[in-house]
């Protein structure tokens, strides 16, 4: 099996609530917290990986991952200091772009 890394940025946005881990549009594998870092086993092969809050996501990852590979993604709000002020506007018109997802 593979192993999937996630790791959350610790923040003050969203500090109290969970982003939820897909592995394609309905596949929930997992929750993660914040500043937490945890590990997940991926079947070899393609994978679709994001995290959602509510409506809001970040962008999909495109992966393929072989037997006995590890894959690390950090995760965290794309609004941080004076970006925090965008809130209304990012979760109304750009839901997609609230929460990033990065491979490492």
């Amino acid at each position: 099996m593979a192993q999937l890394v996630v790791k959350r940025d610790s923040m003050f946005v969203d500090r109290n609530r969970k982003y939820k881990v897909f592995d394609g549009k309905k596949n929930k594998i997992g929750e993660v917290r914040d500043g937490e870092t945890l590990s997940f086993d991926l079947s070899p092969g393609e994978h679709e990986i994001f995290f959602k809050l509510d409506w809001m996501r970040s962008n999909k990852l495109q992966v393929k991952v072989k037997r006995d590979d590890k894959l690390t993604i950090h995760t965290g709000c794309n609004l941080t200091g004076a970006k925090a002020m965008l809130t209304p506007i990012m979760v109304y018109f750009a839901p997609h772009k609230y929460l990033y997802a990065k491979q490492v």
